[in-house]
């Protein structure tokens, strides 16, 4: 497996953020076309008392209906990719119980699975591990098999 390939979970979940992030904006931009209003309403069961409901909805205009069909394809997407995210990450542990060497397996794990910086990753393993010790350490393990 390459290193391109080991770190399509990363991406995969960075994109995945992006289009969150993207929807987010969308649903506050939403949130700006409702419309609020009161009737009056009574209670289900007797006694039948009047109070003040507040609703609230978006009126359906060709703006708001695109907005909405946009949120869906949003939601849509982003589903599709967290679907294929969890695909590659079951792909990627299987790989690495392949990998004979433990410390070479922590390593693969704490850096495309945990996603954690190289720095962090020599802070972990310890033993004098340099961030540039362990990144090579991958890469050559990477180039060599």
């Amino acid at each position: 497996m390459t290193k391109r390939e080991l770190s399509q979970v990363y991406y995969l979940n960075k994109e995945i953020q992006i289009h969150e992030a993207r929807l987010q904006g969308l649903k506050r931009q939403f949130k700006r076309l409702k419309t609020v209003d009161g009737v009056k309403a009574s209670s289900k069961e007797s006694p039948f008392t009047l109070h003040n409901k507040r609703i609230e909805g978006v009126r359906p205009t060709a703006k708001n209906k695109e907005a909405v069909r946009i949120m869906a394809e949003r939601r849509a997407l982003i589903s599709q990719l967290k679907t294929q995210c969890e695909k590659e990450q079951q792909r990627l542990e299987r790989y690495i119980m392949t990998i004979p060497d433990s410390f070479m397996r922590q390593l693969i794990i704490l850096r495309f699975v945990d996603l954690r910086e190289w720095k962090d990753i020599a802070a972990i393993v310890g033993g004098n591990n340099s961030e540039d010790s362990v990144r090579m350490a991958v890469d050559r393990f990477l180039r060599d098999r």
